[in-house]
């Protein structure tokens, strides 16, 4: 579960920024996962309040946004967001010739901090 090692990175990378913004605690966390990023959200749910223990997110909120795949056909220029999201053909003409415009997501969207 590669997850835990993602939520530990969170925690080093934000109580660095603790330190230089001057704030102790992180109140809530907004991420933002696509779902072609690899990551699965309902491990990260699990692993969170646990890999947070003793660090400023400790007792923070965390709430996911989940960012459906939207592909583009590079073929006939159909946009999609396939509900499988590993069917990574245009659903137009059924080219593997995609590019991913959404959905590769991974990052803070923002923090409630005190």
């Amino acid at each position: 579960m590669h997850e835990v090692s993602l939520v530990a990175s969170l925690v080093d990378r934000i109580t660095e920024v603790a330190a230089r913004e001057g704030f102790s605690r992180v109140i809530k966390i907004r991420l933002r996962v696509g779902a072609l990023s690899g990551v699965e959200p309902l491990a990260l749910e699990f692993c969170f309040s646990e890999v947070v223990k003793g660090s400023v997110l400790e007792g923070a909120n965390l709430e996911i946004e989940r960012v459906a795949p939207e592909l583009i056909c590079a073929r006939c220029g159909f946009v999609s967001t396939p509900e499988d999201a590993a069917d990574l053909y245009c659903a137009h003409c059924r080219s593997g010739e995609i590019e991913v415009r959404r959905g590769r997501e991974f990052n803070v969207v923002d923090l409630d901090v005190v």
